[in-house]
């Protein structure tokens, strides 16, 4: 199982304390992974979920739907892969678009993480701590 950066067109990583983290990638060819490291100092570990590919293109509109190419490209003066840290990724018709920030979060943060828990939901994933 190997998801190449060139691949993805959308990716969203939460970390947290110590060098942990968690992400949500979206490639070209419709696979979905989440990516978790619990431990500072253990590999992290991906897992191919299952999705149809209506749904990931259902996902994908509704967070293009939130305004994002509007956001500021940077929130927050602290480390993005640090605790309270988080970086995002989105292709949007072949432009990469990219975000990140430390400890603030841009306008619908809240529902972009709505969106996400609730695509992740069928899985009994979660992005959150």
């Amino acid at each position: 199982m190997t998801m190449r950066v060139a691949d993805l067109i959308f990716a969203l990583t939460v970390c947290g304390p110590g060098g942990t983290f968690r992400q949500l990638a979206v490639t070209s060819d419709d696979e979905v992974y989440l990516t978790c490291k619990k431990d500072a100092r253990a590999a992290p570990c991906s897992h191919l979920l299952d999705k149809r590919p209506r749904d990931i293109g259902e996902f994908l509109w509704s967070v293009e739907g939130l305004g994002v190419v509007r956001w500021e490209q940077s929130y927050g003066d602290g480390d993005p892969c640090g605790p309270d840290g988080w970086m995002m990724i989105l292709d949007i018709r072949g432009t990469l678009h990219k975000w990140q920030g430390a400890g603030q979060y841009p306008p619908q943060w809240d529902r972009l993480t709505e969106l996400v828990e609730a695509f992740l939901a069928g899985e009994g994933q979660s992005l959150k701590w």
